[in-house]
């Protein structure tokens, strides 16, 4: 019998019955990667996950439907030192971030190869092998085909024997509790909502999902793209859960674990002079933005009033996937960091901060023949456009915004009204617009009024950079 992997080869012998207690071995491998002891222990967990290697005759009824797995077994790391000239190198700095997933202060994975055993309702057995970085994860996506489409049926959990002789419990503790919660996850799905488990492997964040039913990942190198992925707009409701050692990003956890459907929240994080916005639209979409922070209380007002308008435009209830959703529900949190790297949040009431006499800019958007923008924008009841000032718009609107402060103060322009004509929406292929496509047309707008009105300023300060 030859194979790529030793797996395939234990679990070919157990399962026809040519190995026992008694079996003496010989292992040729020049690097001296796998001990007797090693392989007995292999031998071991596949005969406690599969007693005896007994193999029934499937029944008929049983081949009449969908073959579904019986059990699954993870052996990770056979003949293979996660650590190897890495030690002795210096690629282990001292530190105390022992996850397995981010060991070390180079956070390595220490999860290097994994074998997939998997015996099923028509008594086969398929022996899988994955490497590299991405092994955990590509094993477990393979596994959860047999569930698919996702949500079928529970498929059983996962087995984990780790044969590393340094660290072999806690790899094997940290693969179980983080393969089991994946598949949990994505298997046990609810109708009209979309689940996602996001983990940190070594410096990058992978983050599961299921797209028409059936499982992927994406892997996002920082923590940038994964916000940039976490904001795409979404067609059903949208639950994000971290895995417990994502510890870089306990502010997203601390968010999400508040989202709600139909609902749009807005939370602050202020930083001096400087503030961090995040915002969960009514599917769980996230905008986030970091922009210049006077009073805390003015960020949430203008939030507020663009969020009132904008579902004031809306029909009075919202439909997501035929279910009817109250609209006008906004909810405003502050977040504050605690001493234990976490936040504190806090929800605050929903009231407006700042007088009646607040300058209102309302913006609407446009294409013309050509596909190219169009804006027709309102100071308070003087209107400007880009047919009438071209490529000066936004000057011609600073010049008036600066004139109407009395001052020349260069704080942030506030839009209080947005909206998107039907052409346009149709140009950029926007089917359901969504409180994310406000909220980011929003900002992109906000950017270029602000730093036209800073060139007019005498006064300029430096932009703030978005998250």
């Amino acid at each position: 019998m030859r194979a790529r992997a030793l797996a395939e080869l234990l679990a070919w012998c157990h399962f026809n019955h040519l190995v026992d207690n008694n079996t003496h071995w010989r292992i040729y491998d020049q690097k001296q990667r796998l001990s007797i002891i090693d392989l007995r222990k292999a031998i071991d967990t596949i005969n406690g996950v599969y007693p005896g290697g007994e193999i029934k005759a499937a029944r008929s009824a049983a081949l009449g439907t969908t073959p579904r797995p019986l059990a699954a077994l993870l052996l990770i790391n056979i003949g293979v030192d996660p650590l190897a000239g890495k030690v002795h190198s210096g690629g282990v700095l001292t530190s105390n971030k022992a996850d397995p997933f981010q060991f070390g202060g180079q956070s390595i994975n220490l999860v290097r190869s994994v074998d997939l055993l998997t015996m099923t309702s028509w008594e086969e057995v398929f022996a899988l092998y994955f490497e590299g970085p991405n092994a955990l994860i590509d094993a477990v996506m393979e596994y959860l085909q047999w569930a698919t489409p996702l949500g079928s049926f529970a498929p059983p959990h996962f087995k984990v024997c780790c044969l590393s002789q340094d660290y072999g419990h806690a790899i094997s503790e940290r693969v179980e509790s983080y393969a089991n919660k994946l598949v949990d996850t994505l298997s046990g799905g609810v109708e009209n909502v979309d689940r996602q488990l996001i983990v940190q492997i070594e410096k990058r964040y992978c983050r599961a999902y299921a797209k028409k039913d059936k499982p992927l990942y994406e892997l996002h190198r920082n923590y940038a793209e994964l916000l940039r992925a976490l904001g795409n707009p979404r067609g059903v409701f949208n639950e994000v859960e971290f895995d417990a050692g994502c510890r870089s990003v306990e502010v997203l956890k601390r968010i999400f674990k508040k989202n709600k459907q139909g609902v749009i929240q807005v939370f602050v994080l202020a930083r001096e002079a400087e503030a961090d916005v995040y915002c969960l639209d009514e599917y769980g979409a996230l905008f986030t933005n970091r922009q210049e922070c006077f009073r805390i209380e003015n960020i949430f007002d203008h939030y507020l009033r663009f969020l009132h308008n904008l579902l004031k435009n809306q029909p009075q209830s919202v439909a997501i996937e035929g279910q009817e959703l109250t609209a006008g529900l906004v909810e405003l949190y502050r977040l504050e960091p605690c001493p234990d790297d976490t936040f504190l949040v806090s929800k605050i009431p929903a009231k407006l901060y700042r007088p009646s006499d607040y300058l209102s800019v309302r913006v609407f958007v446009d294409v013309d023949n050509t596909g190219k923008k169009q804006f027709t924008i309102f100071c308070e009841e003087e209107e400007f456009s880009s047919a009438e000032h071209g490529g000066r718009l936004f000057l011609e609107i600073a010049a008036f915004i600066l004139a109407k402060r009395g001052s020349s103060e260069a704080y942030p322009i506030y839009i209080t009204d947005l909206e998107l004509s039907h052409r346009f929406k149709s140009r950029r292929g926007i089917d359901t617009q969504q409180a994310i496509h406000l909220m980011n047309y929003k900002k992109r707008i906000e950017y270029q009024m602000t730093r036209a009105l800073r060139d007019q300023s005498p006064r300029t300060a430096p932009m703030v950079a978005t998250m």
